[in-house]
């Protein structure tokens, strides 16, 4: 989770909608107090925001770099679990098509692939996320967000709170506690000893 320096949650959520450009016709702000996003939907509202220093406008990521994403994803990804989709996409490539027509084909072609693509580019647009409010000139911090019903996280939660790091039997013995509440616990390390 991050946060503004006076504890103030940040809204990633909407930075990461706003980044992504898909409401036309808007634009977003950062508000460096609250750490909400706000949206300005006429050119009168974001030119107020604009001339006050506490909200940054959050850029867009163009349709040229989310289409190199698009490309990545596909060689990566569907070029090892889907061959139809990862060929017409690559003929789509070199023929020049657009962001939107490649995504309409794949939307003509097997639907389900959207989902994949938008885990994809939402991957991409946190990285997007990241490196923009690094670029602010306001201090951020990074908080390790903890569930409550974990043991394992409730274990690294403490040792933090303690200013320590967590000793391998605290763990093994938060894997034991896990596994008894019917969680799945594995890795290498507890294979022989919880599977």
């Amino acid at each position: 989770m991050l946060k503004l320096a006076k504890g103030k949650k940040i809204d990633e959520e909407g930075i990461i909608r706003a980044l992504g450009g898909d409401e036309k016709g808007k634009e977003y702000f950062l508000d460096s107090f609250s750490g909400e996003v706000i949206i300005a939907e006429n050119k009168k509202t974001a030119s107020e925001f604009k001339n006050k220093e506490r909200y940054f406008l959050i850029p867009e990521i163009d349709k040229a770099t989310q289409l190199l994403w698009l490309k990545e994803a596909a060689r990566e990804v569907m070029s090892r679990e889907d061959e139809k989709i990862f060929k017409l996409l690559t003929k789509a490539f070199a023929q020049g098509k657009s962001y939107e027509q490649c995504l309409d084909l794949i939307k003509r072609t097997d639907e389900s692939w959207l989902w994949g693509w938008n885990s994809w580019r939402g991957d991409c647009l946190y990285e997007e996320m990241l490196n923009w409010l690094a670029s602010l000139p306001i201090k951020i911090e990074e908080e390790q967000e903890y569930f409550d019903d974990c043991p394992i996280c409730q274990a690294m939660k403490e040792a933090k709170e303690e200013g320590r790091e967590l000793a391998l039997e605290e763990l093994e013995e938060a894997f034991r506690q896990a596994k008894e509440q019917g969680h799945r616990v594995g890795g290498e390390m507890f294979k022989k000893e919880f599977n």
